[in-house]
């Protein structure tokens, strides 16, 4: 069994609630203060009952609740990040590809994260496959807010799927017979 790490925030109560219990020295940002980042410079005991922070160095202290409740840990800044196992998720919709990824921090510590990537074309994007200029719309997204939103793909990806195009894409309006009204 692996011993717990003394140098880690503790934990206390349900962690569901996000209060935890800052270490001396741990950088904490305390959401009642105006979301202040704080050095933790003394903790509760059986005659302060609060945390005591100050500005990181040197500035106004203050005290934040002895429970930690309104404090959050600030994490150690990222040194580079590398890709996760997990799934990559394609979203043709929003043109944006997403990737699992693992921050990994100066101080040795890691976090899991998405890197989110947008075509940024304004171009349409496959909503199965990251090739772009698909040719059919293959469904339609309904907006609770706005306009619906067209789903497109290559035509050999949607037929791959047994999926039944709904209208072929062009790039310029088609003309057709003139209407007579």
């Amino acid at each position: 069994m692996a011993e717990a790490n003394e140098q880690l925030p503790q934990h206390v109560g349900d962690l569901s609630s996000g209060a935890y219990r800052p270490r001396l020295g741990d950088l904490a940002l305390d959401e009642a203060a105006g979301h202040r980042v704080g050095v933790v410079i003394a903790t509760p005991n059986e005659t302060v009952k609060t945390f005591h922070l100050r500005t990181p160095g040197g500035g106004r202290d203050w005290r934040a609740k002895g429970d930690g409740s309104t404090l959050t840990p600030v994490h150690a800044p990222v040194s580079h990040a590398t890709l996760s196992l997990g799934e990559l998720r394609i979203d043709g919709v929003n043109g944006t590809t997403t990737f699992p990824i693992t921050l990994h921090h100066v101080d040795g510590g890691t976090s899991d994260s998405f890197l989110i990537i947008a075509d940024g074309r304004g171009e349409r994007s496959c909503a199965y496959c990251p090739e772009p200029s698909p040719t059919v719309c293959v469904r339609v997204v309904q907006s609770g807010s706005g306009a619906d939103r067209p789903v497109y793909a290559h035509r050999a990806c949607a037929a791959a799927r047994g999926i039944a195009p709904l209208y072929e894409v062009t790039s310029s309006p088609r003309l057709g017979a003139e209407h007579s009204g």
